[in-house]
């Protein structure tokens, strides 16, 4: 109803303009407003605050991200989130929490990419950091400054790639392994 209420009194003021500049002699030209009002908005839909979730075909929830706003991109397929907080389900359950500044949802191929600098920790304790992740089916991938820390050992490496339970972890490029004592 508010919303009815502020176009009914916006087309009035409108109009009212319209009027005065027409008694006083003046022009008003419309074709502006109308052109700018025929263009489609890039993106398609922009919504604030909300939240995604992904299942399999069983219907089971795969993943879920909550995000400041998203941003639907029609034409690319694409659905696009910004300050992203999300997390990858092992068994119906949350497991590995994952943060970051902006993410992707590809619909066609199902795959979710984070990206700005991504945070990633598992109720074990087990954390990551990468600059960017990729979340397709039951494969995470990551890249770009890899940092994996867990109870007496730190591992670094330019790529990772491994299940959402992080279980079975494979890194290539550039790893390094520390070891801490307990």
């Amino acid at each position: 109803m508010g919303a009815v209420v502020c176009m009914h009194w916006r087309g009035l003021a409108i109009g009212a303009a319209a009027g005065a500049l027409v008694s006083w002699g003046g022009l008003l030209f419309l074709p502006q407003a109308s052109a700018a009002a025929q263009t489609i908005p890039v993106p398609f839909v922009d919504i604030e605050g909300t939240r995604l979730t992904g299942v399999d075909d069983a219907g089971r929830k795969q993943w879920e991200m909550q995000a400041a706003s998203v941003q639907i991109d029609r034409d690319r397929n694409t659905i696009v989130l910004t300050d992203v907080t999300g997390w990858l389900y092992r068994g119906g359950a949350r497991y590995l929490q994952l943060q970051a500044p902006r993410a992707a949802y590809v619909t066609l191929t199902k795959t979710v990419e984070l990206s700005g600098g991504v945070t990633g920790s598992a109720p074990d304790g087990r954390a990551f950091t990468a600059d960017r992740v990729q979340w397709k089916g039951t494969q995470l991938t990551a890249a770009g400054g890899i940092m994996l820390t867990q109870a007496g050992m730190t591992v670094r490496a330019d790529q990772m790639s491994g299940d959402a339970a992080l279980d079975s972890v494979t890194f290539e490029g550039h790893v390094a392994i520390t070891f801490a004592p307990q």
